[in-house]
């Protein structure tokens, strides 16, 4: 197998694990520590991306500093799109929160965000440390260069777009 078919299958297998996964690792940690446990919601998460980081960064050290910059945008935007997910969700109940308490007679809510993790905050914690493994690896070789980081804009617009696709601004 040549190396740009082995890169391809590799990316998409990681992608693929990746999208496998981190659903699993991010619905019930957030929903088990509704409690209130922020730190631990937010740390078993990034943790959970920092090893998912280093294995990224460890599977794509043969190939060149863009392909692996690529590996960590494809991956990146894996978790940019399970965090926009996130915050639909953490929006929804937030304006029907809103909404069942304005109403006459309304007493205590259980529905809300109360105790839920900021989603802004889950993904810039994950994105970081997703990728720090991968850029510590890349300027280790010496081979970062910043106008490759140019492309992290991507996941950000993938968590941003996502939010108004849902809330209806981007049609």
């Amino acid at each position: 197998m040549n190396q740009q078919v082995r890169f391809a299958v590799y990316n998409i297998g990681m992608a693929a694990l990746l999208l496998l996964l981190t659903p699993l690792v991010f619905g019930p940690v957030t929903s088990a520590l509704y409690s209130g446990w922020d730190v631990l919601s937010v740390a078993i998460p990034s943790m959970y991306a920092l090893v998912a980081g280093y294995l990224f960064s460890r599977v794509f050290d043969s190939y060149g500093n863009l392909r692996v910059i690529s590996s960590g945008v494809i991956g990146s935007a894996v978790f940019a799109a399970t965090s926009g997910v996130g915050k639909v969700i953490y929006q929804s109940l937030n304006a029907m929160s809103q909404s069942l308490s304005s109403m006459p007679g309304a007493q205590a809510v259980p529905i809300g965000t109360r105790g839920m993790t900021n989603p802004d905050l889950l993904f810039i914690s994950t994105l970081i440390s997703f990728n720090f493994p991968i850029i510590y690896s890349l300027t280790k070789r010496g081979n970062l260069k910043t106008k490759h980081l140019l492309v992290y804009i991507l996941p950000v617009l993938i968590y941003l777009a996502i939010p108004a696709i849902f809330s209806g601004a981007i049609r």
